[in-house]
């Protein structure tokens, strides 16, 4: 599925041209650990929501998060109740489904 800019903007969505712009924003949600070019861009108390894969993720790289008191939520770390990490399978299906389609 392919969206247009429109599509955003028309559901009440800022589109914005450039990663400055949107690291502007109060809350940065991304799939993928932030590089150390986004951590410098992230604002003093932003929140960021992403994967932190924290048991590979250089030390400066959370110090720095930390110096900038940034809000991060590591969604590759959250249980539901049963101990199963929900965001993890959904990214495990999607990933799943896509290697078969590439495959045919």
């Amino acid at each position: 599925v392919h969206y247009q800019d429109s599509d955003f903007s028309e559901a009440g969505a800022m589109v914005v041209d450039s990663a400055d712009q949107v690291y502007k924003a109060d809350l940065i949600l991304k799939v993928a650990p932030p590089s150390h070019r986004e951590i410098e861009m992230l604002r003093p108390k932003q929140i960021l929501f992403s994967a932190l894969q924290l048991n590979v993720q250089p030390k400066d790289t959370l110090r720095r998060m930390m110096e900038k008191k940034i809000t991060a939520v590591a969604w590759d770390f959250i249980k539901d109740r049963e101990g199963i990490y929900p965001i993890i399978r959904a990214m495990g299906e999607i990933a799943g489904n896509t290697a078969i389609l590439i495959a045919s």
